[in-house]
C-alpha cells in the first residue's frame, strides 16, 4: 500500500492506520518500542560508549598485550551495540516519518505539543481518534442518522409511489 494514498483522518480511518503503522514499524524491528496500547513508553537502546585505550605509564609487555586483547573485544563489543542502535534508530525515523506522511493535516493538532517519539504521537492519536474516542461515537451516530433519515426518505417515496 502507498503511504501517500492513506491518511489518517477522521476516527474511522484509525483501524487501517494503525495496521499500516504496525506493518511497517514490525518491519524495521521497532513496533515493541511504538505500541500505543503499552501503557508507559518502552525504553530505547543507548547509544552505546565507545571505550578508550590507555596504558598506565610503567607497564610491561605482556600487560600491554593484554590490554590490547581486551580493548580489542570491548571494540568489537561496541561496533555489534552501535549497530544495533544504528538500526534502531533509522527504524524510530521511519516510523516518525511514516506518521507525518500519512497524517492529516487536522490531526497534526493533536501531536503538536507532545514529546517528539513516535509512541508518545500514536498514544495521543490512539486518544483522539481511536475506536473508544468520542469522536467516533459522533461518527457512528452521524451515520446512523443519516442511514435513519435516509430510510424515512425511501420510506416516503415508496409510500407516495403507492397511493398514485
Amino acid at each position: 500500500m502507498r503511504t501517500r494514498n492513506l491518511k489518517l483522518r477522521t476516527s474511522k480511518d484509525w483501524d487501517l492506520w494503525i495496521s499500516f503503522v504496525r506493518v511497517k514499524a514490525t518491519g524495521y524491528d521497532v513496533w515493541h518500542l511504538i505500541d500505543p496500547s503499552k501503557s508507559t513508553k518502552p525504553a530505547m537502546l543507548p547509544k552505546p560508549e565507545r571505550t578508550k585505550l590507555t596504558f598506565p605509564d610503567d607497564i610491561d609487555e605482556a600487560s600491554r598485550a593484554n590490554i590490547l586483547a581486551r580493548h580489542k573485544l570491548l571494540l568489537e563489543i561496541y561496533e555489534m551495540e552501535y549497530a544495533d542502535w544504528l538500526e534502531q534508530r533509522d527504524g524510530i525515523t521511519n516510523i516518525f516519518d511514516l506518521i507525518f506522511d500519512t497524517l492529516s493535516m487536522n490531526n497534526l493538532l493533536y501531536i503538536s505539543n507532545i514529546e517528539s517519539h513516535p509512541w508518545n504521537f500514536l498514544r495521543a492519536l490512539q486518544q483522539k481518534l481511536g475506536p473508544l474516542h468520542y469522536a467516533r461515537a459522533l461518527e457512528l451516530e452521524r451515520e446512523l442518522e443519516k442511514f435513519q433519515l435516509g430510510r424515512k426518505c425511501n420510506e416516503a417515496t415508496l409510500g407516495a409511489g403507492g397511493k398514485t
